[in-house]
């Protein structure tokens, strides 16, 4: 397969079976664990290429001012600045309209990003998704006068 370079180059040559994707590709999942609660699973490499379908995916749910959202990265092996600007833009948009948000899970590797960027607000990282759902239920408690 050739294909021809414009300005004059001479033409690229593209080998068949030579993968063009990320060779890990993100797989998210998300659910709704209660009324306006969401739980959002990755597992993968969260890199430039999955960065951009992390955040499509958490638009329609950003939309809808969430009262919480929990991201679990357990399957998680590599996170970049891009992927990490995804989860900061995610925070600070939940937080412009009063939700909150924690994180699950982080691989060793992973929090390390989010340490060295100083961006691992302790109150929001948990080590399991039932860790984070007692926190959600306390906080709604406590709002809702029930403490």
């Amino acid at each position: 397969l050739r294909v021809k370079a414009s300005s004059g180059h001479a033409p690229t040559q593209i080998t068949r079976g030579t993968p063009l994707t990320n060779p890990s590709p993100l797989r998210i999942q998300s659910r709704e664990t209660r009324a306006g609660v969401f739980e959002i699973a990755l597992a993968g490499r969260l890199d430039a290429d999955s960065a951009d379908r992390l955040e499509d995916a958490l638009a329609p749910i950003l939309a809808g001012s969430p009262r919480a959202l929990q991201l679990n990265l357990a399957g998680v092996s590599y996170i970049s600045s891009r992927g990490l600007g995804v989860v900061i833009s995610t925070i600070k948009r939940l937080h412009a309209h009063g939700g909150k948000f924690a994180m699950t899970e982080l691989q060793p590797p992973v929090r390390k990003v989010f340490e060295i960027a100083a961006a691992l607000p302790e109150e929001s990282v948990f080590a399991s998704p039932e860790e984070a759902d007692r926190y959600f239920d306390a906080i709604q408690r406590k709002v809702g006068g029930g403490e």
